[in-house]
């Protein structure tokens, strides 16, 4: 429930919750999925239902003090991440669950449980069954936090990624790349969704479509669709970030291609080469021999953009002249 005050003020309310008892569930609970998730409570049951420790942790507001009915606050000072219950149930409750908690270990520094490492490789193959706008939410929320980098070679190293992300490769080059990314947004760059989905993709359109002359804009068009249609495709992703994802792609492409190429000089007054560079120019810091040429293109654009903050000047407005009849 949220509570709207004066002042644009708002605050979110929740009762406490339990899980239901075996004589309170209707007769197929998938049918009555709300009635399953909001059956009321006590604190210690709501605590329960938690996925952490470090989750179920609550804050009394009559004293000031935090009440710890799990163990959430020995778990803290540990830095360790311990899942409420047995992982192997958890997970299979939910498997979004596998991922937030290697992001939460990466976010705070902590270590997981040995048990939530094995649960993870029983379970894994689960993540494809989660609903789909639920992990493209997480996965933002891993560039946000500037730890895509870190979580996702985990989970590569943990056998989630086929399951997770089934287009992206997760080569070291492509999580050099995220690195590099990581580092942008923590510079206080926000960043897109469209940039980082291009940044997932951008090694494997590049090992795909060599940018050279044997490939042409038709046939890296072509390639990019068929690269980013399904990840588009299956998290639902809108028609218009899809073509800011398209334009980032072939831009990469049409700078590692290096100068020279016809249409050169409508691509750099393009609104979206300014971003293809900032994307190709972090390629170049994975792969320093295109340092030069990302240098070289940088100072062309700077130049454009340079350009055109030049303003013509004024024109004389002509004197109007009364015709005489």
């Amino acid at each position: 429930v949220h509570i709207y005050f004066s002042g644009n003020k708002q605050i979110e309310v929740a009762t406490f919750r339990r899980h239901p008892r075996e004589d309170e569930l209707p007769d197929d609970p998938n049918k009555h999925f709300h009635f399953v998730q909001n059956v009321f409570g006590s604190p210690a049951e709501d605590a329960a239902r938690r996925d952490f420790t470090i989750n179920a942790l609550f804050y009394n507001i009559a004293d000031f003090s935090v009440i710890d009915y799990l163990g959430g606050l020995k778990d803290l000072n540990q830095q360790r991440l311990r899942v409420i219950g047995d992982p192997q149930i958890r997970f299979v409750e939910d498997p979004v669950r596998m991922l937030r908690a290697i992001e939460f270990s990466k976010r705070l520094n902590f270590s997981l449980d040995e048990n939530i490492y094995s649960a993870i490789v029983d379970h894994k193959e689960l993540l494809a069954t989660a609903a789909p706008a639920r992990i493209r939410e997480e996965i933002m929320e891993l560039f946000r936090h500037k730890i895509s980098a870190g979580v996702l070679e985990q989970c590569r190293h943990l056998g989630m990624l086929p399951h997770l992300l089934a287009g992206y490769p997760g080569t070291d080059e492509s999580i050099a790349l995220l690195h590099k990314i990581d580092a942008r947004t923590a510079a206080g760059i926000p960043i897109e969704e469209s940039f980082a989905i291009a940044a997932l993709y951008l090694r494997l359109f590049m090992d795909t479509c060599p940018p050279d002359k044997s490939t042409n804009l038709t046939q890296a068009l072509q390639k990019v669709n068929e690269i980013i249609n399904p990840h588009c495709s299956y998290f639902t992703i809108a028609s218009g970030i899809r073509q800011q994802i398209r334009e980032l792609l072939l831009g990469c492409f049409r700078l590692a291609r290096g100068h020279g190429y016809r249409g050169e000089k409508r691509f750099l007054h393009h609104p979206a080469t300014s971003k293809s560079l900032e994307l190709f120019t972090l390629w170049g810091e994975v792969h320093p021999d295109l340092i030069p040429l990302s240098k070289s293109w940088n100072r062309v654009i700077n130049n454009c953009s340079t350009d055109k903050k030049i303003s013509r000047p004024p024109r004389r407005r002509r004197k109007k002249t009364s015709r005489s009849g």
